[in-house]
């Protein structure tokens, strides 16, 4: 694959997203991106997301990083002929769709030594739900034989309760597990799961040109997506999202550490509490290790892609235009366990339905 530019792009929440988070757009303007199990249209493209894409697969290669299984991949209708990242990287895909030998063989141990905690998150989700009387639905995800992840769902979107098993998972699975929360979708990974060394892997075997000879451009809407984005020169964030509020926050951090003096690390503790609770939403897990994490998204639109979107250069000045607003490289903020539940949205997201 001789491309000198290169995508990597998450799709549920980024490319696409389901019918209540399009905004007003008018329906019949909106373009079905994605089905769901029952062959239904389930998530849809915006007018700016179809620009967005055509512009991103006439630039070069664009390649899809995402929480979906094979199976969920299948129902995915965008034409992506460049490969792709599945299972929040667990599988790899060459561009015709064959997953990539040596990198199942590279994480097949540490796949095996994680299927009983797995078994254990599965088991404690299920429990949490039940002594609950919550209607939460969790499951494990994988392909290829291999169980990479489990997933739980609430069918009433009932949030505060998926808040409650994950405060339960994290606390059991502290140090063996990572726990995402972002709207409706709850998931435990292994430590080892990870976009970005799965996007790492990728930019060695398909792209063979020395790696300061393309340009990698990264675009993501939440937590789970920092690692993949922090291999990337350039990320985008879509407005509204988790990672774009917590970028806001970022840069307040900043502003107060200048301002009164003090750490990085508790100027950073202090915005994220204050600017979490000021939505009226209280902060969890705050001092985890590892990251178990969600966030607030206070308002629709995250799929825009226009003139709201952030561009985030690392290491490479690049020339973005007006429409979009440079940021310097550095996660410190994001990087912390902030965790708070997230008022709607993402039915779709964050793995498959």
């Amino acid at each position: 694959m001789k491309r000198s530019f290169c995508t990597f792009a998450d799709l549920d929440g980024t490319l696409f997203q389901t019918l209540p988070k399009c905004g007003p757009v008018p329906v019949d303007r909106l373009v079905p991106a994605a089905a769901g199990r029952d062959g239904r249209d389930l998530s849809y493209m915006t007018p700016g997301q179809v620009v967005l894409f055509r512009l991103l697969k006439a630039a070069g290669a664009l390649v899809p990083v995402t929480a979906r299984n094979l199976e969920s991949f299948s129902r995915v209708k965008l034409p992506f002929t460049d490969g792709a990242i599945l299972d929040f990287g667990g599988v790899i895909l060459d561009p015709d769709g064959v997953p990539d030998p040596e990198w199942s063989a590279r994480i097949a141990p540490e796949a095996a030594e994680a299927q009983p905690m797995l078994e254990e998150a599965l088991r404690l989700a299920a429990s949490a739900a039940s002594s609950r009387g919550l209607d939460a639905v969790p499951r494990l995800v994988g392909d290829l034989g291999t169980v990479f992840y489990m997933v739980a769902k609430s069918p009433s979107r009932d949030l505060a309760g998926l808040a409650a098993i994950m405060a339960v998972l994290e606390e059991a699975l502290r140090g063996e597990a990572r726990i995402w929360m972002n709207g409706n979708n709850l998931a435990a990974l292994p430590m080892y799961l990870d976009k970005g060394p799965a996007v790492r892997r990728f930019m060695e075997s398909r792209l063979p040109e020395a790696r300061e000879e393309f340009l990698a451009l990264g675009l993501g809407d939440s937590l789970s997506d920092l690692g993949f984005l922090d291999e990337c020169d350039l990320r985008l964030t879509p407005a509204g999202s988790q990672l774009a509020g917590l970028r806001l926050e970022r840069c307040t951090v900043l502003d107060l550490e200048t301002a009164g003096g003090g750490s990085a690390e508790e100027a950073t503790r202090t915005i994220e509490v204050s600017a979490l609770a000021a939505g009226g939403i209280a902060p969890a897990a705050m001092a985890a290790e590892g990251g178990a994490a969600s966030s607030a998204e206070p308002k629709g639109h995250e799929a825009e892609m226009g003139a709201a979107a952030l561009a985030e250069p690392k290491g490479h000045e690049a020339e973005m235009g007006s429409a979009a607003q440079a940021e310097p490289k550095g996660h410190e903020a994001e990087r912390g366990p902030a965790a708070s539940a997230e008022p709607k949205g993402h039915e779709a997201e964050r793995g498959p339905e």
